[in-house]
């Protein structure tokens, strides 16, 4: 049989509505496995009670603990009233946008936490596949399925250039779990696969980043390093269409850490000095890793 042929249906969706809709090609990412031993154990991090909302310094009374990676993607580690109620609104809202969106199903297979139980997630998944020359969309029961997580990847950051700029796309990258792409197209003879899409919103990925890194920036002491930490935080929460001055995805080869399920770092460069953050979620499958520029060093 020949290669299979992977593409994604991607949507874009701003409040509700479609604002375009396109059919790219997939790329399966190309790793290099890495040690994971000297990586950083989360689960052994310490963290304080914030005096304030570490986004826009609320200090108002009923605020929430805000974790560093989303407790629905697993994350354990939690500031103590962290986000302010408006703040948590915000960030509540483009994070749902992901995890229950594209990410839901793979949630789901690595058993990740769900406030819902995982109730809502669907019994089966329609795949779009190219069979005998006819194209179909067949309903594949979610345990006898690939799972094909399409992750957007970015062009470089504008920080430098010091340009606002809206998040911009320039190609896709599939992930693959649950069973296996090439067998499960050998049994049904398939020769083309697209992943129909769930409505992806890239600018919501991107802030998703952005809360990630800075959260973890907070917690390891860095954000009182920088001269203008309120120019990535405004993006985030309030300019998202900006977003794209402080969000990119490094280059392939994407780096495969198998012990771990998600990676976080931060890294300084020298000239000139700027402090940045690496992401990079579902580390084990060497998913694509995305860079955040948290702003200039003092």
């Amino acid at each position: 049989m020949s290669k299979m042929h992977i593409s994604t249906n991607m949507k874009l969706v701003m409040d509700g509505e479609t604002r375009w809709e396109e059919t790219g090609k997939s790329s399966t990412p190309i790793v290099s496995v890495v040690s994971s031993e000297k990586l950083q154990d989360f689960s052994k991090t310490e963290t304080s009670v914030a005096e304030a909302c570490i986004y826009c310094g609320s200090t108002e009374r009923e605020r929430t603990r805000e974790h560093i990676i989303a407790y629905a993607l697993g994350g354990n580690v939690t500031i103590p009233k962290g986000s302010c109620r408006s703040c948590q609104k915000i960030t509540h809202k483009f994070e749902t946008a992901v995890l229950r969106g594209p990410m839901q199903m793979v949630r789901f297979i690595h058993g990740l936490p769900s406030r819902t139980k995982h109730h809502d997630v669907p019994e089966t998944v329609p795949l779009l596949v190219t069979i005998d020359e006819e194209e179909r969309i067949i309903e594949v029961p979610r345990n006898e399925a690939p799972l094909l997580l399409a992750f957007p990847t970015f062009e470089e950051p504008t920080y430098l250039a010091g340009i606002e700029s809206p998040i911009k796309m320039n190609g896709i990258t599939t992930g693959s779990f649950g069973v296996a792409i090439e067998d499960f197209a050998m049994r049904l003879k398939a020769t083309k696969m697209k992943i129909v899409s769930q409505g992806n919103e890239p600018a919501a990925f991107a802030q998703m980043v952005v809360k990630t890194a800075y959260a973890n920036a907070y917690v390891n002491g860095q954000i009182d390093r920088l001269k203008n930490p309120d120019a990535l935080i405004s993006a985030m929460l309030y300019k998202p269409n900006t977003i794209g001055k402080f969000v990119g995805t490094l280059s392939e080869p994407y780096l495969k850490r198998e012990s771990v399920i998600h990676y976080l770092g931060i890294h300084e460069l020298k000239e000139p000095r700027v402090l940045y953050a690496t992401v990079q979620f579902f580390a084990s499958i060497g998913a694509p890793t995305y860079i955040v520029v948290l702003g200039d060093l003092k």
